[in-house]
């Protein structure tokens, strides 16, 4: 932001005016143990329920009951055979800082501070105490950076014991804590006395239900086919990189498109007066045979 500002202000200023806190890591805010820009959730859980949407209300909330239990049921399974006291998916992240720490040159002044060399590049500042890094990633992510794993085994201290309380096991079962009761069938349920409620109106729109999100404005469509961009023609006439078969010279049909559909039409015309006259001829001599 800071190069930003130096050669074009008023560009700096515009993007401070659309809430950074939103897409850019450097204004997160500190302590929300997340690093993700976009997690997208509301897709994801807009397409684990997309056959459920065109359901009625009742059969709809009933798929979507269905598919809440068994996810909550797998991942309290799940979580039964996992050892140590770190999620495995939290871990397998961790490892990368783990094998970057190799190239750092700790520093300690026998306290609580330490002086992180990085390979050749910066150097940085942590605070076990405080747990604080100046590169920012162990405060707003909940994890050690590769700086303050380094201080850790320069410490000779446990790693576990600075990873922050929402990526261990035990907390992973307090979310999944609460399961879903199961219920009775439709026909066991308790009839009401309240009037019934009569369903809107079905007014059909033109063109086909959209399944899938809309997309914003300058985001690349979903591709259906491999893209060309980058892939050389090549003239199957002539050989020549420079064009494709239409447009070469050796082809006396180069240019002459637009009545292609006359040309068509006359062709299959043909052909089929010249299966008619083979058809004929091998009819006559059927008949001389027999004769």
């Amino acid at each position: 932001m800071a190069y930003l500002a130096k050669d074009t202000p008023e560009g700096a200023q515009d993007m401070m005016s659309t809430d950074p806190q939103h897409w850019s890591r450097a204004f997160f805010r500190i302590g929300s143990n997340c690093d993700s820009v976009d997690n997208n959730i509301c897709e994801s859980f807009n397409n684990s329920i997309l056959d459920a949407r065109f359901f009625p209300v009742i059969s709809m909330n009933e798929a979507i009951r269905k598919k809440v239990m068994i996810r909550i049921q797998e991942n309290r399974s799940r979580v039964e055979k996992w050892p140590g006291t770190i999620c495995p998916n939290v871990f397998r992240k961790l490892k990368l800082n783990i094998e970057r720490s190799r190239c750092c040159l700790v520093l300690w002044n026998g306290a609580d501070g330490f002086e992180v060399q990085e390979k050749e590049g910066r150097k940085y500042v942590v605070n076990m105490v405080k747990g604080t890094c100046t590169c920012g990633y162990w405060q707003l992510s909940g994890l050690p950076c590769c700086h303050t794993i380094s201080c850790i085994y320069k410490a000779s201290k446990k790693l576990d014991d600075y990873i922050a309380p929402c990526y261990t096991i035990h907390a992973y079962k307090k979310t999944y804590a609460h399961v879903l009761q199961p219920i009775e069938g439709p026909d066991n349920w308790p009839i009401a006395n309240m009037p019934r409620p009569e369903p809107r109106a079905f007014v059909k729109k033109p063109g086909r239900p959209k399944t899938e999100r809309r997309r914003e404005q300058g985001e690349e469509p979903k591709g259906t086919k491999l893209s060309r961009v980058g892939i050389k023609m090549r003239c199957r006439i002539c050989g020549t990189t420079a064009y494709n078969s239409r447009r070469c010279p050796q082809n006396p049909e180069a240019g002459n498109k637009g009545n292609a559909h006359i040309r068509r039409a006359r062709t299959e015309k043909r052909k089929n007066a010249e299966a008619g006259t083979d058809a004929t001829t091998s009819r006559n001599t059927k008949k001389q045979k027999v004769l």
